[in-house]
């Protein structure tokens, strides 16, 4: 199913409501399978894959050596000194564009993941793009003894029925503590026919639905015991009533208007919580550079990779989303196809230049702007990528990891080339 989701944002053809087309519709697939049953690889099973990648047929003549490879997989705290790193430089120096997932292990200095961590290979982390389920929000309503109503944005148990699902169900707040245990007869009868409040703490979110569920509540609301936003409930089990997690202070508030009368709630408000500000920013999980040892430059780029919709496998034409810089890399594959179809004259290191140098600078929710080590270049611009004139090599540029006691002059060459047949201006600029 992975390896499907990731050939569907390479060079899927969608239907625009269940799936969408790939970055490169028109670009031919090789499946390549380096997992096992257990979802685990190795250095060798990989080497093997790369040595196809440069000769399918296996008969000696390399024009059928694929354009560009994708890899999301790998591990963390990547190095410039692996096993495959060789055959990687190798293949991409041969001619095969290759592009690899920064990992999933979040913001932790050098945690950036092999093989992206191989020099000549593009490194992509993951951002978060405009689809409307990215920054729209479903939202509940709850309603307070003096009229006044609060909506928050819903977010929904992996275990429950989805709120959408439930449509009209509305019902009185009920506070049941912590639920560690069946509920007694009392609170069992408060609570049948009613929405369960419920603390976070103590037992699984899955055992605090089963005891809500088995005294008769039509929903379950979970007040986190910590500051922070709410966050989705996860579980081995399923229910079919809706379930949603609101904030510590929210929860606060709720029971301090239950003291003076009914608490209601609309788990599905049919309103929409818009957060715009989400729009390019990065994921969570996106595993942070520099490179381990020398400090280089990893990720490169960034791309969308979070809920990413693309083909479900052995489902027909029906979509589902991932999340994981195993998404982003695909969407990097798919614009490197792109740039060498138009650039066929270029080599890889040029072509590698074009897609991290006309990416775009992005901020975080506040208006920050993420260090290279997260973002690299920034959120990629397959318009931009595709349109560029000049071309800048290397294609990022580090002064790696040095040590300065009192001050140190380091010298760095880079070469620029005009690809159209106007003079083009340029100025230089150190931020």
């Amino acid at each position: 199913s992975h390896g499907t989701h990731v050939a569907g944002t390479v060079a899927g053809i969608g239907d625009g409501v269940n799936t969408y087309t790939g970055v490169a519709p028109d670009a031919k697939l090789h499946a390549i399978k380096v997992f096992g049953a257990d979802g685990s690889t190795g250095d060798a099973v990989i080497i093997a894959a790369l040595e196809y990648s440069a000769d399918p047929n296996k008969d000696g003549d390399l024009a059928d050596q694929l354009d560009v490879i994708n890899l999301s997989l790998g591990s963390g705290y990547g190095t410039p000194h692996l096993l495959y790193s060789e055959a990687m430089k190798n293949l991409v120096d041969g001619g095969t564009l290759a592009v690899a997932s920064a990992g999933n292990s979040g913001h932790t200095s050098y945690i950036v993941g092999a093989p992206g961590t191989t020099t000549e290979a593009i490194s992509v982390a993951a951002s978060i793009d405009n689809m409307g389920h990215n920054w729209k929000f479903d939202a509940s309503r709850f309603n307070l003894p003096g009229g006044d109503e609060i909506l928050v944005e819903a977010v929904e148990a992996s275990f429950a029925k989805p709120i959408e699902e439930a449509q009209e169900l509305a019902g009185k707040l009920v506070f049941a503590g912590l639920a560690t245990e069946p509920f007694d007869q009392e609170l069992a009868g408060q609570v049948a026919g009613n929405v369960a409040l419920i603390d976070r703490g103590a037992v699984a979110f899955c055992t605090k639905a089963e005891h809500a569920k088995a005294a008769g509540a039509i929903g379950v609301v979970v007040a986190n015991n910590v500051d922070g936003d709410a966050f989705t409930m996860g579980g081995d089990c399923e229910f079919d009533i809706p379930a949603i997690m609101i904030t510590n202070t929210l929860g606060a508030t709720l029971k301090e208007n239950m003291a003076s009368g009914d608490v209601t709630i609309k788990f599905y408000s049919g309103e929409k919580i818009e957060k715009p500000e989400l729009i390019d920013t990065l994921t969570s999980f996106s595993s942070q550079g520099p490179r381990s040892i020398d400090a280089a430059i990893k990720p490169e780029v960034a791309a969308p990779g979070y809920n990413i919709v693309s083909a479900k496998a052995g489902s027909g034409d029906q979509g589902v989303k991932f999340n994981g810089t195993s998404m982003a890399a695909p969407h990097v594959a798919g614009l490197a196809a792109l740039v060498k179809q138009k650039h066929g004259d270029l080599d890889n290191a040029a072509l590698k230049s074009l897609i991290v140098n006309s990416a775009l600078t992005i901020n975080d929710a506040e208006g920050t702007v993420y260090p290279v080590s997260q973002q690299g270049a920034g959120r990629v611009q397959t318009l931009n990528a595709l349109n560029a004139q000049v071309v800048v090599q290397p294609a990022t540029l580090s002064v790696g990891a040095v040590l300065v006691e009192r001050k140190k002059a380091l010298r760095k060459e880079f070469t620029v080339t005009n690809l159209s047949d106007e003079t083009v201006e340029l100025t230089m600029e150190v931020t």
